[in-house]
């Protein structure tokens, strides 16, 4: 039960002093009537700031929401350049690995005759030289071949210092398109995780605007249920005052007394066997609405057509249906004490009826809005909501 508890009042409040229907005690009752309207008026009040609120709270995720989708849609740019960069990488390193190829069969060339070169002096070293000097016939065929064997040590040299400068700049080229690569690379799965977790943190922020969109349609579905709520309140009142009007008309015509009243003494009695509590009495959280509010009753669990028992001897007040409660019967105790039997399934009690403690007043079930068959159970004393726990046998 939520603050629609406030509908007891509809009936409960006309048994605020020792008889239902004393006249004396009318004023008091409406002003009962009237101050629950007014707390259900400010629970109206509460709701519709909490709407405010959570509205307000969309419009700042919601901001938040368009800046993570700039900030994905920035990064998805970068990734892209990224890519494109990384492309072209991969065509100069397909462009490199062409060079590479050709280097390679340059290297192994310039290997191959160095070999020979190395072979060559070592089987005949400088003997091959020296005679090759000997046998020159005159002083200019001697100049030439010292020439010559002068230009075949340079291109020797050469030959090694192009084999060493190839290999080095092949493994240069190779380690800065790697590292390249590598760099790339990392930019991209940074660039990717920042998209990623902006991502997420969108995700979180709908599911969080999902939820307020659900609290907003909570406290407006209760904003509803308190508009109806004090509809019933209203013409529960208005019906029972004509009542006790045309009552008090009746018997003063008919020249009766008043309608006796049953005044219970002593503790009162569980209204079930079972007594287990589900909801206690006090604030909590609405079962259907997700809201907090005041349970203003125990609820007692049990199956649909268990009997309910009343809790003291008294009068049956009001025996119908109630808008939340569902059906439900109020019994005047005398003394400004009620108790109110809420969710029935069936009524075995008609209005104005005397009942002693342990008689059947009617079924457990779960009318109106309940989550499950239970009895609601409240204690009434002057119209206000006591915890019934302290008027039960321990």
């Amino acid at each position: 039960m939520t603050m629609r508890r406030c509908l007891l009042f509809a009936a409960a409040a006309l048994i605020l002093s020792g008889s239902a229907w004393a006249e004396p005690d009318l004023d008091s009752q409406i002003k009962a009537q009237q101050d629950e309207l007014d707390r259900v008026s400010r629970m109206t009040q509460f709701h519709q700031t909490e709407i405010q609120t959570v509205r307000q709270q969309q419009k700042t995720y919601s901001g938040q929401l368009e800046q993570l989708d700039q900030k994905m849609a920035v990064s998805r740019q970068k990734i892209n350049l990224l890519s494109l960069q990384i492309r072209k990488n991969d065509e100069e390193t397909k462009r490199l690995s062409q060079e590479i190829v050709q280097r390679t069969g340059r290297i192994e060339e310039l290997q191959k005759l160095l070999n020979e070169r190395l072979v060559a002096i070592y089987k005949y070293g400088t003997v091959a030289d020296y005679n090759l000097l000997l046998s020159a016939s005159s002083a200019v065929e001697l100049g030439s071949i010292t020439y010559m064997l002068g230009r075949i040590a340079q291109s020797d040299q050469a030959m090694i210092t192009e084999l060493a400068s190839e290999r080095k700049k092949l493994s240069e080229d190779k380690t800065a398109l790697e590292t390249n690569r590598a760099q790339l690379e990392g930019r991209r799965k940074a660039l990717a995780t920042e998209e990623s977790q902006a991502r997420k943190d969108a995700q979180a922020k709908q599911s969080v605007m999902a939820q307020l969109e659900q609290n907003e349609k909570a406290h407006q579905a209760a904003l509803e249920e308190l508009k109806n709520n004090q509809l019933a309140l209203q013409r529960t009142i208005d019906r029972l005052l004509a009542q006790k009007a045309e009552e008090a008309r009746r018997r003063q015509t008919e020249g009766r007394p008043a309608m006796p009243t049953v005044v219970h003494k002593g503790k009162l009695a569980w209204p079930l066997d079972s007594h287990r509590i589900s909801s206690p009495f006090g604030p909590r959280i609405h079962p259907k609405f997700k809201t907090r509010s005041m349970h203003t009753g125990i609820d007692l669990p049990a199956p649909k057509g268990t009997p309910v028992k009343a809790a003291g001897d008294g009068v049956v007040l009001y025996a119908g249906w109630i808008r939340g409660y569902g059906q439900i019967v109020i019994l005047d105790h005398g003394n400004q004490m009620s108790t109110v039997y809420a969710h029935l399934s069936a009524i075995t009690v008609q209005e104005g009826a005397k009942v002693s403690a342990g008689n059947t007043v009617g079924r457990v079930g779960s009318s109106g809005v309940a989550t499950a068959t239970h009895l609601h159970f409240e204690v009434r004393i002057g119209g206000t909501a006591k915890n019934p726990v302290d008027y039960l046998p321990k």
